[in-house]
């Protein structure tokens, strides 16, 4: 008789509608239920935020369906290039693909998140097969122009915060871009923040760079972390330690 009040009761209370206090969610949240996709509760759901550690997620999730979780990984002097937190990878150390998405994922490791981007073929393939999963799984707001003319275009149709551009490009140059950016007569565009991001070095390319008001002027090769860094500088962002 005791245990089936104590079921009655349990069953009582999970029947009992729950109240949640959005404002006690932080700046922006979501409760969705998993079978249908039903939101349950919000908060600021579709504001534009840092992405942080969603790349970490992300690049979990590409590892995983990788295939290759049991191949080995050879740290390289990329490694480097992390800062923030790191389960301390040295180079030449050799781990499987494995324990370092567990070091990812547990540990929120730049420094494996660098060397799986780097294993799984290198820093522009990683972000456009990030992009591509991105599009598969409804993430939308992110978008890329092989072009100058396709920058535009997009440009002129999505509201877009920040441009990483590349010097060469068919077509035209990206300073030819940025400087008809600059030059807009649409206020959202010619304030733009510009990142460039090229293997071009010559000194009047770099001079060209900052007399246009571009705010980085990045060398290829660069890390996605030193990326990260790079724009929230130029959001005028502190940079946060993830």
């Amino acid at each position: 008789m005791k245990l089936k009040k104590i079921l009655l009761l349990i069953t009582v209370l999970l029947l009992l509608p729950v109240k949640i206090n959005a404002y006690s969610l932080g700046e922006s949240a979501v409760l969705m239920e998993q079978d249908t996709k039903r939101v349950l509760v919000s908060k600021n759901m579709n504001k534009k935020k840092l992405i942080a550690s969603t790349t970490k997620i992300m690049t979990g999730i590409i590892a995983v369906e990788s295939g290759k979780l049991n191949k080995t990984v050879t740290v390289t002097d990329k490694v480097l290039e992390s800062y923030g937190s790191n389960i301390y990878l040295s180079i030449g150390e050799k781990m499987k693909l494995k324990d370092m998405v567990y070091g990812l994922m547990m540990q929120s490791g730049n420094d494996a998140a660098l060397m799986i981007a780097d294993y799984l073929g290198g820093e522009e393939k990683f972000v456009k097969i990030m992009n591509k999963k991105a599009k598969q799984i409804g993430m939308k707001n992110t978008r890329e122009a092989a072009s100058a003319a396709e920058a535009v275009e997009l440009l002129n149709s999505f509201k877009i915060d920040i441009i990483l551009l590349d010097q060469q490009m068919p077509g035209k140059t990206g300073l030819e871009l940025a400087r008809e950016l600059k030059n807009s007569n649409n206020p959202h565009l010619k304030s733009l923040p510009i990142i460039m991001i090229t293997v071009d070095t010559k000194e009047k390319t770099v001079l060209d760079a900052r007399n246009l008001g571009i705010q980085e002027y990045l060398v290829k090769p660069i890390s996605p972390l030193a990326l990260k860094k790079r724009i929230l500088n130029a959001f005028g962002i502190k940079q946060e330690r993830v």
